[in-house]
């Protein structure tokens, strides 16, 4: 079983998106039950072969279609790679590949994400309370 591309994807964009994106959906994926992410779920568990928890460059590059390029599954790695341990955890996956439009169908988990920054309530998250 290898990665769809669907879900290569997500890895992709996840990658490429800002830190704060990055945050909302680290957010999002720790408030998500079993039951939206099941395949995601066991993707993951496909990837870690050893079952330690972690998905290493070389778990990542055999689980990912026809011989990719290292160097550009290093670099899609290290943008998933959130505590900079150099290996992806279940909750950095799941926050990387699960589908963002459910999400936004269940507006009460976007607006959990939102108060989770907005650590005074004013209806603004500031710079500050980015930080």
């Amino acid at each position: 079983m290898k990665i769809s591309n669907k879900h290569f994807e997500r890895l992709q964009q996840f990658e490429k998106a800002s830190k704060l994106k990055k945050a909302a959906l680290s957010f999002l994926a720790s408030r998500v039950q079993d039951r939206d992410i099941e395949k995601e779920m066991e993707i993951f568990k496909m990837l870690d072969k050893n079952k330690d928890g972690y998905v290493t460059l070389k778990e990542l590059k055999e689980g990912l279609k026809e011989n990719p390029n290292i160097e550009e599954i290093a670099r899609l790695l290290e943008g998933i790679d959130m505590d900079k341990n150099g290996a992806i955890n279940y909750s950095e996956f799941i926050a990387a590949t699960m589908n963002v439009d459910n999400m936004m169908k269940n507006g009460g988990k976007i607006q959990d994400a939102f108060s989770a920054f907005d650590k005074d309530g004013d209806g603004k998250i500031t710079r500050e309370e980015l930080m």
